[in-house]
């Protein structure tokens, strides 16, 4: 196997050029003579940054009935030895490099794209009009992929770019998304997409193929052809910003473990990955006996040669208390990689509200399976 470097110069030499528009129709969008897998599709996007010599990792993440597993790759090679192909495990990639092996917006250093996900049910005639929308944008995308119920849409940079403040790429995509019509939540430098060649099994009796309909990574872009968009990122009201945890306050402990991630946590606790894990923790820690409860369902984790311990868990209670500015919201536990079916139906914007929701929705949850 040649160096990273060496590989990622050829694989970009290879990229093949279609030198085409996106077509107009989306059920009539051709790719040519070959279909674009996700090591096509993975060159694309991560051959320049190997191609520069960096020597970060491609994560990818699996989550099915055992849970959540992430997979971190040093380069392209490695990766076409392994398949993800099931049908019965949900599979994303992360569309930037973590320089650690981690998912967490800390690890990520470099930018390679930006990216916009249209959700096919925010518009009237779904998919295709989506599909309109990108074609009509000054900016034609370099790569649109088909996620099953809905497009991803990914900007290729002509070089990587290093991160110097996140809130300035985050509000590039940002004001990408509202340009478009896309997801705002999505907007995140730690994303994470359907892998190319997967499926989505949302629907389990009926799984559906995420598949390339556009692809283009000749059409590349400076980072600067997005500033126009750059909007500024929210800021919550005062009269709503978290004040923090404080730790065994309140009540209602019980209520909170009804949630359908915290027993989904807790079935998994042995491998529970740790951005998961740390959202479990600041929605137990507000409520009397969230101590122990979060002990408790840490005490089974292993993985490789960690363990649990308790003073280290101690150390990371005392350090989400001190740092963390509340309860991680359902938004930020989908983004960490539990797909919670209930999110933007359910009556509480954190696991940490059911507290104070009324009983009968609190039996009702109950009732609802743990399992993504």
């Amino acid at each position: 196997m040649g160096s990273v470097v060496e590989e990622g110069q050829t694989l970009e030499r290879e990229m093949q050029n279609p030198g085409r528009e996106t077509p107009a129709d989306f059920h009539q969008a051709r790719l040519g003579p070959r279909r674009v897998s996700a090591e096509d599709f993975l060159t694309a996007l991560f051959g320049p940054y190997y191609g520069r010599g960096r020597q970060g990792f491609i994560e990818i993440r699996v989550m099915g009935e055992r849970g959540v597993k992430s997979y971190f790759f040093r380069g392209l090679a490695p990766f076409q030895k392994k398949r993800f192909e099931s049908k019965t495990r949900h599979t994303f990639y992360g569309l930037l490099p973590r320089e650690r092996k981690e998912g967490r917006k800390e690890a990520v250093e470099w930018i390679l794209a930006l990216w916009a996900d249209l959700d096919a049910k925010n518009f009237p005639d779904g998919k295709e009009e989506a599909w309109r929308n990108l074609r009509a944008f000054n900016l034609p995308p370099s790569v649109i992929v088909d996620s099953g119920h809905g497009l991803q849409a990914l900007w290729l940079l002509e070089e990587p770019v290093a991160i110097e403040k996140p809130e300035l790429v985050e509000g590039c995509l940002l004001g990408l998304a509202k340009a478009i019509g896309g997801d705002t939540a999505v907007c995140e430098l730690a994303r994470v997409f359907r892998l190319p060649g997967s499926f989505n099994v949302k629907e389990p009796k009926n799984p559906i193929e995420v598949k390339v309909k556009f692809f283009n990574p000749r059409e590349r872009y400076r980072l600067s052809d997005f500033e126009p968009f750059r909007a500024a990122l929210p800021r919550p009201r005062r009269d709503s910003e978290p004040q923090g945890i404080e730790a065994e306050k309140q009540e209602g402990l019980e209520k909170v473990l009804a949630c359908k991630f915290i027993r989904f946590a807790e079935l998994h606790a042995r491998d529970l990955p740790e951005p998961l894990w740390w959202s479990l923790l600041t929605n137990l820690l507000p409520f009397k006996g969230g101590r122990e409860k979060s002990h408790e369902l840490s005490t089974p984790y292993e993985k490789g040669p960690n363990r649990y311990s308790f003073k280290e868990t101690e150390r990371k209670i005392r350090r989400i208390l001190r740092s963390s500015p509340g309860p991680h919201t359902c938004r930020k536990i989908v983004e960490h990689g539990y797909p919670c079916s209930l999110i933007g139906t359910c009556t509480v914007e954190a696991p940490a509200g059911l507290a104070w929701a009324e009983d009968a929705f609190i039996q009702r949850l109950r009732k609802e399976p743990a399992e993504a």
